[in-house]
């Protein structure tokens, strides 16, 4: 699932340890991609309730710094690193 806040993308994907700030061209092509693979896509509009979120995206330049990972990968990294 995708959320659009103060002209921002981020990918609210419940695998990731956290949300993931994505830009437009990465979101069109991601899109396509599932597009392509028969997957449905559903838009919804409307407003959402006001949050901190929004807050601090209206006062602060958003960057991320890493990627959230997906839950598990650190233990499954591990795991592979011991088998080898």
């Amino acid at each position: 699932m995708f959320i659009f806040r103060h002209e921002k993308w981020f990918n609210l994907n419940s695998l990731l340890t956290g949300p993931e700030l994505i830009s437009d061209t990465y979101l069109a092509l991601f899109l396509a991609q599932l597009q392509q693979e028969g997957y449905s896509i559903f838009v919804i509009r409307g407003s959402l309730p006001e949050c901190e979120a929004d807050q601090i995206l209206r006062i602060m330049r958003v960057e991320q710094q890493q990627r959230p990972k997906l839950i598990g990968e650190d233990e499954a990294q591990r795991w592979f690193e011991k088998q080898t």
